[in-house]
């Protein structure tokens, strides 16, 4: 489907689908606003995090006088200057509800545990969902549509100990987050308009690499496998 059979899908929707996204961060500005500027949503900001200096040269939508205000706030304001119009309701703490009520769920957060509990939150309820991760050099994206592709288990399995390293442990190179959250971004965009985008894309800055692939789902699954 090219951009502009994508744009013509979204714009078609009388009543704009709900979309949560959850992390204000470095994934999460680029997301925000990039979906914000499209008017092809509303959007469900929830992070519980301030604003810190140390974010600044990563999470684009912040600045000098947003030090100390909560991420949520600072970000709606932001984004409702650059595209007037746009919806945007904040959260605070996010905690899983017993219902996903949404057409779409985008995880930006860095905590790996809750990533898999929202995975198999978001296939309980099929919700699809956008997840994404980056430390260091390395990020990745994936698109989640519950019943028809691989989630998150069926790739990474189980958290470890070296998955739940975060930015604070072993640092992020300051522009990966805002390709990787260009991705996720698109692919929100696509599967809001009724498109099976790549089911995952891995970019690693230290080798050069951007790369797509397919996951099969895992039979053995314990979030989204067949039942015997």
């Amino acid at each position: 489907m090219s951009p502009i059979v994508v744009k013509r899908e979204l714009s078609r929707r009388a009543e704009k689908p709900r979309v949560l996204v959850i992390g204000a961060g470095g994934l999460g500005c680029p997301i925000v606003e990039l979906l914000a500027r499209v008017h092809v949503c509303e959007l469900v900001l929830a992070d519980g995090d301030v604003v810190d200096r140390s974010n600044l040269p990563r999470q684009w939508l912040y600045g000098d006088k947003d030090v100390g205000k909560a991420k949520t706030a600072a970000a709606a304001a932001r984004v409702r200057d650059l595209a007037p119009g746009a919806k945007v309701e904040t959260r605070g703490v996010f905690r899983l509800p017993d219902r996903l009520d949404f057409a779409l769920v985008i995880d930006g957060t860095d905590d790996v545990d809750f990533k898999f509990a929202l995975n198999d939150a978001a296939i309980a309820a099929r919700v699809p969902l956008v997840s994404g991760g980056v430390v260091g050099l390395v990020g990745y994206a994936l698109s989640v549509r519950p019943g028809q592709s691989a989630c998150l288990r069926c790739v990474f399995e189980a958290p470890t100990d070296e998955m739940r390293k975060t930015c604070r442990d072993a640092g992020v190179l300051a522009p990966l987050p805002s390709i990787v959250g260009s991705v996720m971004a698109a692919m929100a965009a696509r599967t809001l308009a009724g498109e099976a985008p790549e089911a995952m894309w891995s970019i690693d800055l230290g080798l050069s690499q951007a790369r797509p692939s397919r996951w099969q789902r895992r039979d053995d699954c314990p979030a989204c496998g067949r039942p015997s």
